[in-house]
């Protein structure tokens, strides 16, 4: 094979040439490739409802029932109608067709125009234009499918669409690339952004999406439902209804108000009639308003509906909450809080279940001492002697009483809320019974005690513990009911408002005569002799434990004043058994074993240190005085002053025929002597 040499410039040569008749190839190409770049980019690009120029029907509800909800229309079927270009556009004359009523149904009045990228509302029910000014064709939406056609001035199809058979308040929807589908979450007048599906089934299974949700309720007087924007864009509150029906969810409708993400609303549950303005006057920075619905006692469930009228939001607690207790939504579900918190985040201290559980020692704060009959102990700031209830902080911090309610009835425990301060560690809190409802100072519950009360109660509603000293069937007046050391509960003959509970207590209401049975008590006194006879007064004892009583310690006496003038030492009572001391104040009777003084008008017991065990009061008078010496012991304060504290008397009136025994529940009774 023989070949021809090229020279090194005709090599050059055509190199260029080469060069050159590739260039236009190149360009081509490039233009090609651009072209298809940006086909795929448009292609890929969905234009607003498919791209369409002119007035659209985007939307429709053949069968409202708890949707669109009108004060004149009720629940009307409607179309929407969307401007898809930027620009305002005038629909004046336009004709809107259902089904075969060619030439239109109705005809939009002159001025109608849709704002660009705007929407507008057509209502069916049986009337022509509406005196709110919204537009009324007349007849309703065939639930079984319809068709529906819009038409211009020239009577030209603008739009026509035919819709399905459609359930309620499901809706036939546009989606953003033009193609029709079925929604759960009808949006009237706005975009159809919630989710659209090719069928039926799909739609009906597609879960709503919960961009407002329920995030506090509060029954009784000052109820409320708090929301939340769940969502993370602006929300139109007026795109939403409150209900407490799940058969009518559309009860309530928001106002025109926008809700930025994460922020809370309130809703002040006011009643069904109330007529006022749906806003309320709130704190800056708080979004308030009032509905026309309450929760009473027998409903507790919340709904948020959309404006379709589809549930988006269900909020269920327990039937049993307190008015004083608030349910919460919390990251494990309903939750439960004594402090409401009205547009404000919820409260930490949250508890799962409505059960009311008793104190017990773990409770720092419980009640101490409670006084049902106030007959001498302390007065209040006006002078009254009210009933009054202490509560003691036996913990070492300050403890708060916000959450904490005092009640005379089990069934209403949240009769009285304690103020919102502190007590503080081993603190003390008197409040007043009295029916006066103040805190400022003094504090006075606005109940007051009566004998047919069960007894105080102390309730705190941030976990719902309480607390409570009970009224026996019979206690007598200025006997306190308190705890003991071990929290056991005792009756005091004395009173100690304000302090610790350091006097002699009780186990039984009846024990309470100044003398405790279950001990040594004067049983029985003989100051009736016949005069000059020689004999003596005398004094009985009465055992009434279970093992004998030296009386080491003891005195007797027949005055307030020298309690201990004669000491007991040489007696030992046996066990349910009795003893005698014999008493005289002449000098000739004068022993060891004899107490100095005749059993003439008072005889008390104390043991040191000086502690009054009984006290017993006689009298001498004739059978004919008898009755009217009862009606004044009746009358007159049942104590005697010992160092400004008071103890109660069992008084013993003796006369030749009768022997009467007042014991401190004011009960009379005679026997034969």
């Amino acid at each position: 094979m023989s070949g021809t040499k090229i020279g090194k410039d005709e090599k050059m040569e055509r190199k260029t040439n080469k060069k050159s008749s590739a260039l236009p190839v190149i360009i081509l190409l490039a233009v090609i490739i651009a072209a298809g770049v940006a086909a795929f980019f448009l292609l890929r690009g969905e234009k607003f409802l498919g791209g369409r120029k002119d007035i659209t029907i985007t939307e429709a509800v053949t069968t409202n029932t708890n949707g669109i909800t009108d004060p004149e229309l009720g629940n009307p079927d409607w179309i929407e109608l969307c401007n898809p270009t930027d620009a305002a556009m005038d629909i004046s004359n336009y004709a809107l067709g259902v089904g075969n009523e060619e030439g239109g149904r109705f005809i939009f009045p002159s001025g109608t125009t849709i704002a660009g990228k705007g929407y507008l509302l057509v209502y069916f029910k049986d009337r022509g234009v509406s005196t709110t000014g919204k537009l009324v064709a007349g007849g309703d939406l065939a639930a079984a499918g319809e068709t529906v056609t819009l038409y211009n001035t020239a009577g030209e199809v603008v739009h026509k669409v035919d819709i399905p058979e459609l359930p309620a308040n499901i809706s036939y929807a546009m989606d953003s690339a033009g193609h029709f589908g079925y929604a759960k979450v009808p949006t009237p007048g706005a975009e159809n952004s919630t989710a659209i599906s090719k069928t039926l089934d799909g739609a009906q299974n597609i879960e709503a999406p919960k961009s407002l949700i329920v995030n506090e309720v509060l029954r009784g007087e000052n109820g409320f439902v708090e929301v939340r924007n769940n969502s993370s864009k602006t929300i139109q509150l007026h795109d939403f209804y409150l209900s407490d029906n799940a058969d009518k969810v559309n009860k309530w409708r928001f106002p025109q108000q926008t809700l930025e993400p994460g922020a809370l609303a309130a809703v002040n549950l006011c009643g069904s009639a109330y007529a006022g303005s749906a806003t309320a006057d709130g704190e800056e920075g708080k979004l308030l308003f009032n509905a026309n619905f309450k929760l009473n006692t027998e409903e507790n469930t919340v709904y948020i509906a959309g404006s379709g009228g589809n549930i988006i939001d269900t909020f269920t607690f327990d039937m049993n909450m307190p008015g004083a207790v608030a349910a919460v939504r919390t990251a494990k579900g309903v939750e439960y809080t004594g402090t409401a918190t009205k547009c404000a985040e919820n409260s930490d201290s949250t508890f799962a279940e409505i059960t009311w559980t008793d104190m017990d020692s773990s409770d720092v704060l419980r009640i101490n001492e409670f006084l049902p009959k106030n007959k001498f102990d302390i007065t209040d700031g006006d002078g009254d002697r009210s009933e009054w209830d202490e509560l003691y902080n036996s913990g070492s911090e300050p403890v708060s009483l916000l959450g904490y309610y005092l009640s005379d009835n089990s069934a209403e425990r949240d009769k009285w809320a304690l103020p919102d301060i502190t007590l503080g560690g081993g603190e003390y809190l008197i409040v007043f019974l009295s029916g006066k409802d103040r805190t400022d100072g003094e504090m006075h519950a606005s109940f007051s005690i009566s004998d047919t009360d069960e007894g105080i109660f102390l309730s705190n509603y941030n976990g719902m513990r309480s607390d409570s000293l009970l009224l026996p069937s019979e206690l007598s007046a200025n006997v306190s009911i308190g705890r003991g050391e071990n929290g056991e509960v005792l009756y005091y003959a004395r009173p100690t408002p304000a302090a610790a509970n350091t006097a002699a207590g009780f186990a039984e209401p009846m024990g309470v005569g100044g003398f405790n049975p279950s001990s040594v008590y004067i049983n029985e006194v003989c100051a009736v002799t016949t005069p000059r006879s020689g004999e003596m007064d005398w004094v009985e004892f009465y055992n009434g434990g279970d093992e004998s009583v030296t009386l080491t310690g003891w005195h007797i006496s027949d005055s307030k004043r020298e309690l201990q003038k004669f000491e007991l030492s040489f007696i030992t009572v046996p066990a349910k058994g009795y003893a005698v001391l014999s008493c005289s104040g002449s000098i000739s009777d004068a022993a060891p074993t004899v107490a100095p003084f005749s059993v003439s008008a008072l005889c008390a017991i104390s043991k040191t240190p000086i502690t009054i065990f009984h006290v017993f009061v006689t009298m001498r008078m004739a059978a004919a005085d008898l009755n009217t010496h009862l009606k004044i012991i009746q009358q007159r304060d049942r104590s005697f002053v010992v160092d400004d504290t008071f103890f109660p008397i069992v008084y013993h009136c003796i006369s030749s025929t009768d022997v009467i025994d007042e014991q401190l529940t004011g009960r009379l009774s005679t026997t034969p002597p």
